[in-house]
């Protein structure tokens, strides 16, 4: 075996990205993990370097957890146990986002109820959670505070590919969003075709066929009414994976709002 090919002393990427994260969030925050090269290195970088000890991740070792969980209404805590399972995770951050006063921002947010009024804002890598009546925050380069390694560092390393990735469909997604407010039509077809390429970028860096990552690719295509291209992307999903329930049930609503809203293939 080549050593220096599996040295995993020299983590740039992995640590740019904890870096990235800790040094813009706003003072108090509270950053909800997802990925292992999210949570684990903001984990590092605080416990060993001390970095923004006034940040808290709420998700540690997958499970939720922070102080302010502890003043949960006893009949959800009991609901949702010392170790509640994601089906709980709406519910948990609903009540943390609408009663206590700290920025919430989560690598990947789960749905919350329309009744909630909670709404989701683009923050660089992540998303920031607003409670009802809260205005956006004004607008800023997240992208021009990120310091990363050089691009093709490290090529075919696995985490490095997947933090690139996610890099990649978060530039997409801002570009959607922005497209959204565009008067001009042209203009916003112009960003709505570069955020798809850089979608498709994003997938030749973590795998073209690999199953997860094209399944995100359509739910964020989806999500932002790009339906033909999710759709493709659920296909493409299944066809490798055929048991993936995600791809699966995601391509069944899609081709349910497809079908309802007469979109043209």
């Amino acid at each position: 075996a080549d050593w220096n090919a599996q040295n995993r002393r020299d983590y740039r990427w992995a640590r740019a990205y904890g870096e990235n994260i800790l040094r813009t969030l706003p003072p108090r925050a509270v950053y909800v993990s997802e990925s292992d090269h999210g949570g684990f290195t903001v984990l590092y970088l605080q416990q060993v370097h001390g970095m923004r000890p006034d940040v808290n991740d709420a998700r540690t070792c997958g499970y939720p957890h922070l102080a302010e969980f502890e003043a949960l209404p006893a009949e959800l805590r009991e609901r949702v146990g010392e170790f509640p399972a994601r089906r709980f995770d709406p519910e948990l951050f609903s009540w943390l986002i609408l009663n206590v006063d700290r920025p919430v921002f989560f690598e990947k947010p789960p749905r919350f109820a329309p009744e909630t009024g909670i709404r989701l804002v683009p923050a660089g890598l992540l998303w920031q959670a607003l409670p009802p009546g809260v205005p956006e925050p004004p607008e800023r380069n997240w992208w021009a505070e990120y310091q990363w390694p050089d691009w093709d560092d490290y090529p075919g390393e696995f985490t490095a590919d997947a933090i690139r990735c996610e890099i990649l469909f978060a530039r997409a997604r801002d570009l959607f969003w922005k497209a959204r407010n565009m008067r001009s039509a042209g203009a916003a077809a112009t960003l709505r075709a570069q955020a798809l390429e850089l979608i498709g970028m994003g997938l030749e860096y973590y795998g073209p066929e690999d199953a997860a990552a094209l399944n995100n690719a359509g739910a964020l295509c989806a999500k932002f009414g790009e339906f033909p291209a999710a759709r493709d992307y659920f296909t493409r999903a299944l066809e490798v994976l055929p048991h993936l329930a995600e791809a699966r049930d995601n391509l069944e609503r899609l081709e349910k709002r497809m079908a309802g809203d007469g979109v043209k293939e």
